[in-house]
């Protein structure tokens, strides 16, 4: 007879939500999960237990799900995701902006947007808050983990780097991050500190 999922998880049921299950998954997969590569019959029998706790929470999850679309409540973010899914992230943007109630989970969309976006600083900044308004949710911490070891942690200025190796500011604007001088601006230059130099008794240009 097949385990009741939640049972396995360690999580009651009737009350337990997305991000409480998800924790729980995490939590009991992390004590299984190092050992599944020992030898012999302790490494198999982890792996089975993993394998075990995979099925179980995918189950669970998909439990969890009809009970939303049943209930008529149905997932204010579930557009939002979609539009993700597909690619659409302008349309994401504008149904997560019709959201009046900025949940963690808003937070945590918002910076799936910015990410896809390459908007790795705001992205950040989204996820911070996310944990702040959640602090045990695993998936946000998950997330933070996976940005911050894509950039490095490097990035923490007030500008964002475009794909295109220019920076956005938060108004918008592309900025370059070099500064080019042209041969005029030089000249420029030392004739203005040639006649600064000569006020004052020197001569900086010769010539002049």
């Amino acid at each position: 007879m097949q385990k009741n999922p939640f049972v396995i998880l360690g999580v009651d049921e009737e009350t337990v939500n997305q991000n409480e299950l998800y924790t729980a998954y995490r939590e009991i997969r992390a004590k299984y999960a190092e050992e599944m590569f020992s030898e012999g019959e302790n490494g198999a029998q982890a792996a089975r237990k993993v394998s075990e706790i995979d099925q179980a929470y995918a189950d669970a999850k998909a439990i969890l799900d009809a009970r939303v679309s049943i209930s008529g409540n149905g997932n204010i973010y579930a557009k939002t995701e979609e539009y993700i899914k597909a690619g659409n992230y302008d349309a994401a943007q504008n149904e997560l902006d019709s959201i009046t109630d900025r949940t963690a989970e808003w937070n945590y969309l918002q910076s799936v947007i910015y990410y896809k976006k390459g908007w790795y600083l705001d992205s950040k900044k989204q996820l911070e808050m996310a944990i702040s308004k959640d602090p045990d949710n695993q998936k946000y911490k998950d997330a933070l983990t996976k940005l911050e070891m894509k950039t490095g942690s490097g990035n923490t200025s007030g500008e964002n780097q475009n794909t295109d190796g220019t920076f956005r500011s938060y108004s918008g604007e592309r900025v370059s991050n070099t500064r080019n001088a042209s041969a005029c601006d030089c000249c420029s230059s030392l004739i203005c500190a040639d006649c600064c130099c000569e006020c004052m008794g020197g001569d900086l240009i010769r010539c002049c």
